[in-house]
C-alpha cells in the first residue's frame, strides 16, 4: 500500500508518501515547509490567524500530492507546537474541517512510540537502543531493552528554545557555545539512568549535523569551531542547510553532545526515518486489523 503522513512541529511541516512492501517503506515524496509555529507559540502561547491560515493552506496543498500520488491513507499529526497552543484543539478541529483529514495531537509517549517504529518498523531488537528527537522545542528519548520494552522520556527544550535562551550573536561567541553546553548537559540529568548499546538520532538537527561532521562525543570541538566562525547564512549555502536551521545548530549540536556524554556514547547513528515513517506503518496496520466491510 501507499501512505502519508504530515507533522506538524515547532519548526516544520514535513508531508511523506511512502509505499510500504513488506514491512519497508519505500520514499516516494518527502518535502517540508518551514513554518515556525512553535515561535508564535512561545511569544503568545497560541497560534494567531494569518499562520493558522498559512498551516491549513499547506495542509490541503500536502494532501493532493499525497492523493495524486495514490496514498490510501493520509494521517495528520501535530506535536509540540499543538501539545502548548492554548488554541491547539481548536486549530486541530479546523484543520478537519478545512481538509477532510483529522489532525490529531500526540502526546510525548505516543510521539516516542511512533518515532520508535519508524525507526525499528515496530521489530522487537534483542540490544538495548535509544532513539533521540531533537525539535525545535523539545526533545524526544525512546529507551528499548528487550526485557522492558519501550519507555519514553522528553525534555522540555528542543533547538529553537535552547537558542533563543543563550545566543544573541551570528555566529554564536565561544561564551555562548560554552553556555549552551552547560545548559544542555543539566537539561540532560534529568533522563532516566539506562543501558545504550545503540543509538540513534532521527529528525533535521541530527541530519543537519553531520552535513558538517560525523555524530561522534570526539567531533564536537570541530563542529563548534566551525559554528563559531561561519555566519548563518554562509553556514546553509556552504553546507546546504535551511537559513532558520543553520541559526540554531550550534544548540542542537549542545543537546546531542550532552545525550551521548549522559550515556557515555562515543558515537550515534543518524536515520532519516522518523515519526512520519512510523504514522504510516501504524495506520497501515490498524487497516489491515480494521479491514472495510
Amino acid at each position: 500500500m501507499i501512505g502519508a503522513a504530515v507533522d506538524v512541529g515547532s519548526n516544520s511541516v514535513h508531508l511523506l508518501v511512502a509505499e510500504l512492501i513488506d514491512g519497508h517503506l519505500q520514499t516516494l515524496v518527502d518535502v517540508s515547509e518551514q513554518l515556525g509555529l512553535g515561535d508564535f507559540v512561545e511569544v503568545e502561547g497560541e497560534i494567531p490567524e494569518a499562520p493558522q491560515q498559512g498551516l491549513i493552506y499547506l495542509l490541503r496543498e500536502y494532501r493532493d500530492v499525497a492523493l495524486a500520488r495514490g496514498a490510501q491513507q493520509v494521517t495528520f499529526v501535530g506535536t509540540e507546537p499543538l501539545r502548548r497552543a492554548a488554541n491547539g484543539q481548536a486549530i486541530a478541529d479546523l484543520v478537519e474541517r478545512e481538509t477532510g483529514i483529522p489532525l490529531r495531537i500526540l502526546d510525548r509517549t505516543q510521539e516516542g512510540e511512533l518515532a520508535y517504529i519508524g525507526v525499528t518498523g515496530g521489530a522487537a531488537g534483542n540490544r538495548s537502543m535509544l532513539i533521540v528527537d531533537i525539535g525545535g522545542g523539545s526533545t524526544q528519548a525512546v529507551f528499548y531493552d528487550p526485557v522492558h520494552g519501550i519507555r519514553v522520556a522528553s525534555l522540555d527544550i528542543g533547538s529553537k528554545r535552547l537558542s533563543g535562551e543563550v545566543v544573541a550573536h551570528d555566529p554564536p561567541t565561544a561564551d555562548e557555545i560554552a553556555r549552551l553546553r552547560s545548559r544542555a548537559q543539566g537539561a540532560v540529568t534529568t533522563l532516566p539512568k539506562a543501558t545504550v548499546e545503540r543509538a540513534v538520532f532521527v529528525g533535521g538537527t541530527a541530519t543537519n549535523i553531520i552535513r558538517l561532521r560525523p555524530l561522534a562525543a570526539a567531533e564536537f570541538d570541530a563542529l563548534y569551531g566551525t559554528l563559531t566562525t561561519v555566519a548563518a547564512a554562509d553556514l546553509a549555502q556552504r553546507y546546504v542547510l535551511r537559513p532558520r536551521r543553520a541559526l540554531q545548530l550550534a544548540a542542537g549540536a549542545a543537546l546531542a553532545e550532552a545525550i551521548l556524554r549522559r550515556y557515555g556514547l562515543k558515537t550515534a547513528e543518524v536515520s532519516d526515518a522518523s515519526l512520519r515513517d512510523g504514522a504510516i506503518i501504524a495506520a497501515a496496520r490498524l487497516s489491515e486489523e480494521s479491514p472495510a466491510r
